[in-house]
């Protein structure tokens, strides 16, 4: 189940097909947003934590996982460990960087992006759903975010090649940057795509969600994020993909140069079985791509909806808003 704040339903039950809303009465308390009562007014937590609290994460923090498993019977240790790693972050990162980052996550797309905060809510007529009264900041449904438990993985993406002629492939979806409508995906800087996106970076995605029957076509600018990347920010974003990938994926950008010629009657197996790079430090070859959208295209098979989604940003200014339009399918 999935508490979730800020949209007409909590409890979320992804197991059904379509997902149902809890059936009894929500309890207030369980909505209550936590950083309107932080005592600051940024609403964060840092490293703010009650002194039990605090006292019992050093004591987890100070155990490996078979040992915390053993003292506090836990069923295993993969439990234990997720414990152990949630009390290190808080005590060395702060609350707000272990909510977006720490380690274990959901996939991406099993999880939400955050909502504005909200401090006051109000029920939905005579419904047993709730809704943000006064929401402080950009409304939850402007831009259509997925289904966290039905969210597909993987997505469709088209670039033109120097000729002119179209290019086409498959990519994964990686995360939401820094928690804005912007999202990622993994390249090669030895791959095509990098050097058509150089000469050209407009892209477009075709995204199918089969279990909601949703497509979104993304109208969208690519921005190649490499280690000479001068930006910070997109520079630790980078890092931090590269930290959550398994060695397998991590070891394909010490492979052979892809699309190079290779010889069928050779065994070449060693070539791609290079020792897995350290996750501290992302190697040269490994890229992130930025998806800057501009424009969504909603299409909901299921009731034969459409929607228009575009972004209205004037020159030069940072910030911009979404207008929404419904349309024929």
């Amino acid at each position: 189940m999935i508490n979730h704040l800020g949209w007409g339903y909590v409890m979320k039950i992804p197991f059904q097909n379509p997902p149902k809303t809890w059936m009894h009465d929500q309890h207030i308390l369980s909505l209550f947003d936590y950083r309107c009562h932080t005592g600051n007014r940024n609403g964060t937590i840092g490293f703010d934590f009650p002194p039990a609290m605090r006292q019992c994460m050093h004591h987890l923090s100070s155990m490996d996982p078979p040992q915390i498993t053993s003292f506090y019977g836990f069923p295993n240790d993969r439990l234990a460990e997720a414990f152990r790693n949630r009390s290190v972050d808080f005590l060395t990162k702060g609350f707000e960087w272990t909510l977006l980052h720490g380690q274990p996550t959901n996939a991406p797309p099993h999880r939400y992006k955050i909502a504005p905060r909200c401090c006051s809510l109000e029920r939905i007529g005579n419904s047993r759903g709730y809704k943000c009264a006064k929401p402080e900041g950009p409304k939850m449904h402007q831009l259509p975010y997925g289904n966290p438990s039905t969210g597909a993985n993987y997505f469709q993406i088209g670039t033109v090649r120097p000729n002119g002629r179209p290019a086409n492939r498959t990519v994964v979806f990686r995360d939401w940057l820094n928690n804005t409508d912007q999202f990622t995906f993994i390249t090669d800087i030895r791959s095509n795509k990098v050097s058509e996106v150089k000469e050209n970076p407009y892209a477009e995605i075709a995204w199918w969600f089969p279990q909601t029957r949703d497509q979104f076509r993304i109208s969208a600018k690519l921005f190649i994020i490499t280690s000479t990347t001068k930006d910070e920010a997109l520079q630790v974003a980078r890092q931090q993909t590269w930290s959550r990938l398994k060695d397998p994926a991590r070891q394909q950008f010490l492979w052979p140069h892809p699309a190079e010629p290779r010889q069928e009657a050779v065994d070449d197996s060693n070539l791609f079985e290079p020792e897995p790079p350290s996750p501290d430090t992302p190697v040269d070859t490994f890229c992130l791509v930025v998806v800057d959208v501009d424009q969504v295209d909603h299409l909901s098979l299921k009731g034969n909806k459409r929607w228009l989604y575009t972004r209205q940003q004037a020159e030069g200014e940072s910030s911009y808003s979404w207008t929404k339009q419904y349309v024929n399918p």
